[in-house]
C-alpha cells in the first residue's frame, strides 16, 4: 500500500509540473483496436468522446468497439468508461495513464449472447500531436467477470491507435 501511495504522489506531482489547460475541451477519437483474447486476436474500430477538465491533467470518456472475431457469425462489441490522468507532458507528447470500466458482449450465430463481461482496466498510452489534433497509441489490460453461462475467456490485452481531435474551450 505504501509503494501505491508514493507512486500516486510522485504522479501527481510530475503531471502538475507540466502545461496544465486552464480551460477545458472536448475530445473526439477513432481508433483501429486489437484485442489479445481467447480467440488468438481480434480485430476492430471504434470511436471516444470525452472531455478534458479544466486546470487538472485529467480526461474524462467513454468509448464503444465493434469487434471481428474468428468465429462465424460471432458479434463481440466493447464499451468502457474511464479516465486519462496525463503524466509529464512535453511539447507535442502527451503520455498518460488509463483507467476505468469496461463491458463486453459476445453473441453467437444461434444462441444470442453467450457472454455478458464486465469488469476493470487500466493501461497507458502517448498522443502525438498540436493543440487540436493528433495520433494515439495505448495498451491496456482488461480485468474482466464473466456474468453468464460458461463461455470462453475474454480477459485481454487490448492495444489501440488513431487520430484524436481537439476543439472549443469550456
Amino acid at each position: 500500500m505504501i509503494v501505491a501511495r508514493t507512486l500516486f504522489v510522485v504522479l501527481t506531482i510530475g503531471a502538475l509540473m507540466g502545461p496544465v489547460p486552464v480551460h477545458g475541451q472536448l475530445v473526439g477519437a477513432v481508433f483501429g483496436a486489437r484485442a489479445r483474447d481467447s480467440f488468438g486476436g481480434t480485430n476492430g474500430l471504434g470511436a471516444a468522446a470525452g472531455v478534458s477538465l479544466p486546470g487538472v491533467p485529467l480526461e474524462v470518456f467513454g468509448s464503444g468497439t465493434l469487434f471481428y472475431p474468428g468465429c462465424s457469425g460471432c458479434d463481440l462489441k466493447g464499451w468502457s468508461l474511464g479516465v486519462n490522468f496525463t503524466v509529464l507532458p512535453f511539447r507535442g507528447l502527451k503520455p498518460y495513464l488509463s483507467f476505468g470500466r469496461t463491458w463486453r458482449d459476445l453473441e453467437g450465430p444461434s444462441v444470442g449472447l453467450t457472454t455478458d463481461d464486465d469488469g476493470l482496466f487500466a493501461g497507458g498510452g502517448l498522443e502525438i500531436g498540436l493543440r487540436r489534433a493528433g495520433l494515439f497509441a495505448e495498451g491496456r489490460y482488461e480485468f474482466l467477470t464473466e456474468t453468464t453461462g460458461s463461455s470462453p475467456d475474454v480477459r485481454q490485452w487490448m492495444f489501440r491507435g488513431g487520430l484524436v481531435m481537439r476543439w472549443g474551450g469550456l
